[in-house]
Order: structure tokens, then sequence, then C-alpha cells
């Protein structure tokens, strides 16, 4: 699944709505920085 951002807007009866989808973004930047998959992990504990 390829990475994706909607975003919708509207003047003053004020609709506004993101969506996203980023895993491959998120993959990208883990590997640049050199983390490991448990430590995200991790923080699904709290």
């Amino acid at each position: 699944m390829a990475d994706y951002i909607i975003r919708a807007t509207a003047a003053d009866g004020q609709i506004r709505a993101f969506a996203s989808t980023t895993r491959d973004l998120v993959e990208e930047a883990r590997k640049a920085h050199n983390t490991s998959r448990w430590q995200l992990r991790h923080w699904d504990v709290f």
C-alpha cells in the first residue's frame, strides 16, 4: 500500500478533515535513523 494524505477544508461552516497512511514513510525514516522495530513496539506498552 502506498502512503497517502487526504485533506479537506471548508469555510465558515467549519469542515476540516485530515487522514493519512504513512507506514512506508515511517519505515524509511526508521531505517535512515537506524532504529529498531522493537523500540516502536516498546512504546505500545504504555
